[in-house]
Order: structure tokens, then C-alpha cells, then sequence
């Protein structure tokens, strides 16, 4: 069987245990944010998936509202663009805690299951973004988008678009369980320094 074949029979093994462990968690931490924001609880949005399919993916809604997606015009994405992050100052600290240890990403274990995603992949990219690939950039797409990436592990924040694409591409070019087994393990790395730096 290849390495696709047990990669794809990993995820949905791995997110069905995931998914039934962090099910309690999952509704408690929907409650709190509940009383903390108010509904809607999830933030949905349609992502480029493997081949530039698109698919629905599901977030912990953690911005207002009100606030409203970025537009973009480029023919091909600029090598020094970095993604407008929003104002974070203004969110309450579970809202803030969510966001950079990435659990606000936990719905997305809907998505694994039904295939559309994987544990380890280029991170799934806004419509509006991955229609002004250039087609160098467009080779990230051959990859099933993932819960995690290299790219995230690499430089999570402020990380400019060229290293990402490259960092993406290597993966695509690359994709083994050792690569996949270290990229979850810096994630998992990653995910308790925020936590540790939160407590403090």
C-alpha cells in the first residue's frame, strides 16, 4: 500500500480518536465562548482544497462579527506579502489564546474525516487568494491541505509569502511520514510554548 493510501487511513483513524477525545472540551470551550461573544459560534469559510477544489472549512468563530475578509487583485501572489492579521488587541484572552495555539482549528477534525483534509498538509487557502496563484504557486495545491504544516512550524507569524510557498512546495515535492511525524511533533513543540506562555 503507498505511502497515500496509509497517510489517508492515519487521518481518519487519528481524527475519529481526536475527535471523540476533544469532544468535551470542544463543547465547553463552544459555552464559554458563547457567553464570552455570542453566536455564531463557528466562523465558516470556503478554502482551495487538494487541486484547487473548494470545500467548506469550519473555525471557532474568535473575531467579531463585523469584521470582513480581505479582497485581493494580484496576478500572482507578491513574494513580500504577508496576510493582514487582525487587531487581536481587542479580544478577550480566550479569544487570543485560541487563535495563536490554533485550537480555534479544532472543527477541522470534521473535515479530515470526511477527506477533505489532512493532519499534515499546506494549510487550506482563501478562494479569493489562490485565484491570483501564479502557477509555480498553484503547485501547493497538490497536496490534500492540512490541520498542520511545514510552513506554520517554520514561522507561524509574519512569515512572508515566498517562504511560505517554498516551505509548502518542499513539502509537496517531499511528503514522507518522517517528514509528516517531525512537523507534528513541532506542532505539538509549538502548542505547549503557547500554552506555558499563556499561563505565565
Amino acid at each position: 500500500m503507498s505511502y497515500l493510501h496509509w497517510k489517508r487511513g492515519a487521518d481518519l483513524a487519528g481524527s475519529l480518536v481526536f475527535f471523540l477525545l476533544f469532544s468535551p472540551f470542544l463543547f465547553i470551550l463552544c459555552l464559554y465562548l458563547y457567553f464570552v461573544q455570542g453566536r455564531p459560534l463557528f466562523y465558516i469559510q470556503q478554502r482551495a482544497g487538494y487541486l484547487g477544489k473548494p470545500f467548506l472549512i469550519w473555525k471557532l468563530r474568535t473575531l467579531p462579527v463585523t469584521y470582513s475578509d480581505p479582497q485581493f487583485t494580484y496576478q500572482g501572489v507578491p513574494a513580500d506579502f504577508i496576510f493582514p492579521s487582525p487587531d487581536l488587541s481587542q479580544l478577550a484572552p480566550i479569544q487570543r489564546f485560541l487563535r495563536r495555539s490554533g485550537l480555534d482549528e479544532l472543527p477541522q477534525l470534521t473535515q479530515i474525516v470526511m477527506g477533505h483534509m489532512s493532519f499534515i498538509g499546506p494549510r487550506p487557502e482563501m478562494i479569493e487568494l489562490s485565484k491570483c496563484y501564479s502557477p509555480q504557486q498553484q503547485k501547493r495545491l497538490n497536496a490534500r491541505p492540512g490541520l498542520a504544516g511545514l510552513a506554520q512550524v517554520r514561522g507561524k507569524e509574519g512569515i512572508k509569502y515566498h517562504q511560505k510557498i517554498r516551505y509548502d512546495l518542499f513539502y509537496v515535492q517531499h511528503m514522507s511520514w518522517r517528514l509528516d511525524c517531525w512537523i507534528f511533533l513541532q506542532t505539538i513543540h509549538y502548542f505547549l510554548r503557547q500554552v506555558m506562555k499563556h499561563e505565565k
